[in-house]
């Protein structure tokens, strides 16, 4: 029995061993070990092909050697010339795609600066400085400049602010035509504009808030060189690092290059100080008190009182503040003050889509909330003070009649004894 009751232990023992070790080798796991992954994708392949000529593709796919991830594109992928139209920018397994939703351009060379959003899916390695080119022409323009954007205030480094290029150098064309070229700076300020052809060029930094790529917004922070830019090349040369691990040098080698000038443009960023006038409100918080405030200094504004209609200016004392934009006025004549309501047309300047200042005639009613008891004393003083105002005015009527009775009497008299002398 003992002998039994083993064998059936050891079989149920052999049993559950066999079913654990299936179960362990069906387990999907990655695989450990290996040397960790610190390189960037590799390009395989472009449609179109790199510099590309006489192409006007809608759709741009760009194949990697590996899974791929497209980091914040919105914000780190620059096309210049800048488009309009928001392109879609993403990534499809090993694939880079960009379609384009502008009419392109003839004869100009498109630049697709991907800058480090393009990185492996697994370990986030980026692709550094990788740029895609095209021409819708038969050349390419490989031309480039590049600098740095500083704050004046602080000097400090301005990250995501468009630098763009005017072959337009009418002082003008900043602020009415979008930039031909574009580019962004990094979190370091720097920036490089690429695809240029030769000429002559303004350089501008903008922090274009409405991405129309102009100067249309005095609250846009904005920099521009006093010069005019000519792009060049020169070659030149530049140390490269060989090491055979993370610690030994291998080899120092000697790499010629050619170097894009002028590579040390310095742009500082200012707010224009401008700001937009408009009359902001007006108010009456107390009996005798009207409030007028605008958004800016003006100059002075002109009013007049419409209702109680005041041709004379003598029924107000005025407070303002140095640049006009809080003008106080106290009313001084109790038949102005004692009404509810009172009606007042003012001539201001007003600026208008343009940013240009025009006078603009508003009518402003300021009305006294009072409580009924209030209303109730106003209103008996307002009766009190038409009576009293009546009977000035009558017991004035009257002594002019008396005055003009007396003239008359003494007339009469004169005319009489005149008439007694002859």
């Amino acid at each position: 029995m003992l002998n039994k009751i083993l064998s059936f232990v050891t079989t149920l023992f052999l049993l559950l061993l066999c079913v654990a070790a299936i179960h362990s080798c069906a387990n999907m796991a990655s695989p450990t070990g290996g040397p960790y992954d610190v390189d960037p994708p590799k390009v395989k392949r472009a449609t179109p092909d790199f510099n590309s000529l006489n192409m006007t593709p809608s759709r741009i796919e760009i194949e990697f050697d590996e899974n791929i991830k497209i980091e914040k594109p919105t914000e780190k992928v620059i096309i210049t010339p800048p488009q309009k139209n928001m392109p879609v920018i993403r990534s499809v397994g090993k694939k880079a795609v960009v379609e384009l939703k502008d009419t392109l351009l003839l004869n100009t060379t498109y630049t697709i600066d991907f800058t480090d959003a393009i990185v492996d899916n697994n370990e986030g390695n980026p692709l550094e400085n990788f740029v895609y080119s095209f021409s819708t022409g038969d050349q390419l323009d490989t031309l480039a400049i590049s600098g740095r954007v500083l704050n004046a205030e602080d000097l400090e480094p301005v990250t995501g602010i468009y630098v763009g290029i005017h072959s337009n150098l009418d002082d003008t064309a900043f602020t009415k035509v979008t930039f031909e070229r574009i580019s962004r700076t990094d979190s370091r300020g720097n920036f490089i504009v690429r695809g240029m052809a030769p000429g002559r060029y303004r350089v501008f930094a903008l922090d274009d808030q409405n991405r129309d790529y102009r100067y249309d917004n005095p609250m846009e922070k904005v920099a521009f060189l006093d010069s005019v830019v000519v792009p060049s090349t020169m070659p030149a040369v530049r140390q490269d690092t060989v090491f055979v691990d993370s610690i030994t040098v291998d080899t120092i080698l000697t790499v010629p290059y050619t170097r894009f000038l002028p590579d040390d443009l310095l742009l500082r960023t200012f707010l224009s100080g401008f700001q937009r006038r408009y009359l902001q409100k007006h108010e009456r918080p107390e009996e005798r008190k009207l409030e007028i405030f605008f958004a800016a200094p003006t100059d002075m504004p002109t009013f007049v009182l419409t209702n109680p209609k005041m041709e004379r200016d003598d029924w107000y004392v005025m407070e303002r503040t140095k640049g006009n934009d809080t003008i106080t006025l106290w009313i001084t004549d109790s038949l102005i003050y004692k009404q509810d309501s009172l009606q007042m047309a003012v001539n201001y300047l007003r600026t208008d889509s343009l940013n240009l200042d025009y006078i603009s005639t508003d009518t402003l009613n300021f009305i006294m909330r009072r409580s009924r008891q209030e209303q109730r004393q106003a209103e008996q003083a307002r009766k009190e003070a038409e009576e009293a105002a009546r009977e000035e005015k009558a017991k004035e009527t009257e002594e002019t009649e008396e005055t003009e009775e007396t003239e008359e009497t003494e007339e009469t008299e004169e005319t009489e004894e005149t008439e007694e002398t002859e």
